[in-house]
Parts: structure tokens; C-alpha cells; sequence
């Protein structure tokens, strides 16, 4: 076998040849700190603050059967629950004809008691509908007409985008 130099190192020919070694990169410079400084960290912290809103859910300002507290609305109630209805949904800014599909009962009631926040559940208004129905209306109708909530709806022009 014979021997030969390729860059100052000896290789033994007939065996094949080691590959050549990559550069080692620049390694980033470190600096020393003088003795008896502290070193200084950077220390990153998320903070999760969380704002919440509570807001108390209220009772509802007359009971399930309290027909004694309005007598025109009870009696409406009772002698035309269809009308009652279309009037109170109105005031509720619903179309009239809302009342006449199914379940829109109980969705009228729970959308009411979310959004002037008082306290139930969808079941508890399930249950008052299909127990006290008429009752149920006329609470809502007493409800909505202490608060006065009639809402106008307004239909402009109808503008088609596109072709």
C-alpha cells in the first residue's frame, strides 16, 4: 500500500478517502462582564387579565299568575290570547305572524328574559308555557308594557350588489 500526503495528513492509498469536514461556523462572540456585576436576565411574563362583566339577573316585576296587578291584559289574555299575542310580540319588535309558528312561544320568552336580564332558564320557560300558557302571555305582556319596549322597524331601499 503506499502512502501520500493530501493536506499535511498522511492517507493510505487504496482505501477510500474521508470526506473532507464542513467549516465549523461562526460561533456568536461572548463578552466577559467585569467581576462582581450582576448579570442581567430579561424575563418575559404574559399576563392574563380577564374582565368580567356580572350582571345580577332580576326577577321578573310580576309573578306567573299575578292577573290581579293588570285585570285588562289578564282579561284580554283570557277572552283573546290570539290578539294578546300579536300585540305583545309587536311591542317586542317581532312580526305578528311570529306568534302563529310553532315554538316561537318559548323563544319569545327566553329571548325577553335574556335581554332585560332576568333570571331563568330555557327550561323554566318551557315548563311556564306549556303549564300556564295564557299566563305566561299576559306576565310577558305586563313585563313589556312596564318597559315600553316598542321597538319601530324601519325597511329602506333594497340595494342588489353585483350584477
Amino acid at each position: 500500500m503506499a502512502h501520500t500526503m493530501v493536506m499535511g495528513q498522511p492517507v493510505v492509498m487504496g482505501q477510500p478517502m474521508a470526506m473532507a469536514q464542513p467549516m465549523a461556523m461562526a460561533q456568536p462572540m461572548v463578552t466577559a462582564q467585569p467581576m462582581g456585576m450582576p448579570q442581567q436576565q430579561v424575563i418575559v411574563q404574559q399576563s392574563h387579565a380577564v374582565t368580567q362583566l356580572q350582571v345580577n339577573p332580576r326577577k321578573w316585576d310580576s309573578g306567573i299568575l299575578s292577573c290581579a296587578e293588570d285585570m285588562q291584559s289578564c282579561c284580554f289574555g283570557m277572552l283573546c290570547l290570539p290578539l294578546l299575542q300579536i300585540q305583545v310580540a309587536q311591542n317586542m319588535g317581532e312580526g305578528c305572524l311570529v306568534t302563529l309558528l310553532c315554538g316561537t312561544s318559548v323563544a319569545m320568552r327566553t329571548g325577553f328574559r335574556e335581554r332585560h336580564k332576568i333570571e331563568g332558564s330555557i327550561a323554566d320557560d318551557c315548563l311556564k308555557m306549556c303549564l300556564f300558557y295564557p299566563c305566561a302571555w299576559c306576565q310577558m305582556a305586563r313585563e313589556v308594557e312596564k318597559r315600553k319596549t316598542i321597538v319601530s322597524r324601519q325597511v329602506g331601499p333594497t340595494v342588489f350588489v353585483g350584477r
